[in-house]
């Protein structure tokens, strides 16, 4: 009996360890329970967060394209105001020059006519002459400002990538049908630049591409902005960076006196058609200076040379052939800033044209 006894009280001893252990299990249970219901809940909230965001994505973008339509829009409507502020400014100086010339002649001796009567006439047309500059110079710091405005919009920093055409021995010519066969594929249009290669293909963006048929005129013509800028005042830099052989020298120096001409010859061509076209209400003084960079060292490369330009300035129906680098400077030249923070060389030889 007292056995039997025994092994009752280690059954019920068990019985309560087990009605412990299921108690505890259904506390767990029911805080799993609370758990899953909260999980449930948070993520039904993330869920709805993800239904805000890419609807909020979707209105981001939306907005971008609106903000890129406006953009372009506005872009149009500068340009198209800047359009009109130059035909303005050729009409005044237009006007200008025609009074300058019609007023400009002395009166006709033979009928002399009341002095006063000349003196308030010669006073009328002075006046109308200084409202008439005075449209000129409002209309014309007013494209600057557009002009400048325009150019912010597009950048103030651009990279351009021009793209020459494959040299007769860079390719190899396979096949009846002539199939041309380089290690590299490129293809430019627009601001995109493909490299196909054996096994992939890469593109690249751009503010601008020019293909390997693009000619100089193409290039000049959105480069001459920058051209612009400078005369209107603002500091602008042009460069051309690229290996030995990939077309430097004749994107800026280009060849002879025709379309083969590069960025350099354009440019100084326009600063001059410029100071010739804005003379009558601008003093111009135009001097230039030929600087190269070898081995970390400044050349002046127009020393020895600028008494024959000068010579030249003074002849007419001449025809100047110069050579220069051929006399490298040999004196030691220094970057300074001046007062107002720009950077010269100094001692660099300056030639007025």
């Amino acid at each position: 009996i007292s056995a039997k006894d025994e092994a009752i009280r280690n059954v019920e001893e068990e019985c309560s360890v087990l009605k412990d252990e299921v108690q505890e299990s259904k506390l767990a249970i029911k805080q799993v329970d609370h758990e899953k219901g909260n999980l449930v809940k948070e993520l039904r909230r993330r869920g709805n967060v993800d239904k805000e965001l890419t609807v909020t994505n979707c209105l981001v973008r939306a907005q971008k394209r609106e903000i890129e339509m406006l953009k372009v829009n506005h872009l149009k409507k500068m340009q198209e105001a800047e359009l009109g502020h130059n035909d303005k400014v050729m009409n005044l100086q237009i006007q200008l020059r025609a009074l300058k010339q019609k007023y400009g002649q002395p009166p006709n001796i033979d009928k002399p006519d009341d002095p006063h009567r000349l003196k308030a006439t010669i006073q009328l047309k002075d006046e109308s002459i200084a409202v008439l500059r005075k449209q000129v110079m409002d209309s014309e710091s007013t494209r600057r400002k557009l002009h400048n405005f325009i150019q912010e919009l597009r950048g103030n920093i651009r990279v351009f990538v021009r793209v020459r055409p494959f040299l007769n021995d860079e390719v190899v010519v396979r096949g009846r049908n002539q199939e041309i066969i380089t290690p590299l594929n490129v293809v430019g249009a627009g601001n995109a630049l493909t490299v196909s290669g054996r096994h992939e293909s890469v593109t690249y963006q751009f503010d601008k591409v020019y293909g390997p048929s693009s000619t100089q005129d193409e290039v000049f013509e959105e480069l001459s902005d920058f051209v612009q800028s400078a005369l209107d005042g603002y500091s602008a830099c042009i460069f051309a960076y690229g290996q030995t052989g990939s077309g430097k020298t004749h994107t800026m120096q280009g060849e002879g006196f025709g379309d083969m001409r590069g960025i350099t010859p354009r440019a100084v061509e326009q600063i001059l058609r410029a100071g010739n076209l804005m003379k009558h209400t601008w003093n111009f003084y135009v001097q230039a200076n030929f600087v190269e960079i070898y081995n970390e060292k400044l050349v002046d490369l127009l020393v020895g040379i600028k008494e024959e330009i000068e010579f030249y300035n003074s002849c007419e129906d001449e025809v100047l052939t110069l050579n220069p680098g051929i006399n490298r400077g040999t004196d030691k030249l220094t970057l300074r800033k001046d007062v107002l923070g720009q950077t010269f060389v100094e001692g660099l030889t300056n030639v007025m044209i």
